[in-house]
């Protein structure tokens, strides 16, 4: 079986590094993303399946991408007051 592994980390940005913590935004610690919780391993696959899951979710990255940015601006925007 294979399960489904991340992609790489791109290191390469930072976000919104143009801005200067303290005079454009009220800084605050962030809880880590990646290995605060175990990896979900209930479903194991095959390559073939594998495939099948990389086929259909390709077309909606740019889409989940998109929701995410969106909520994030949304919270920095609550974060600073400006709702």
């Amino acid at each position: 079986m294979h399960p489904l592994e991340p992609a790489a980390a791109f290191t390469g940005y930072t976000s919104y590094s143009y801005l200067e913590a303290g005079a454009d935004y009220r800084p605050f610690r962030l809880a880590r993303e990646i290995g605060r919780v175990p990896p979900y391993t209930a479903i194991d696959l095959d390559s073939a399946q594998t495939e099948r899951v990389r086929r259909l979710l390709a077309p909606h990255t740019i889409a989940i991408v998109l929701i995410g940015a969106y909520v994030l601006v949304r919270a920095l925007l609550f974060a600073i007051g400006r709702r």
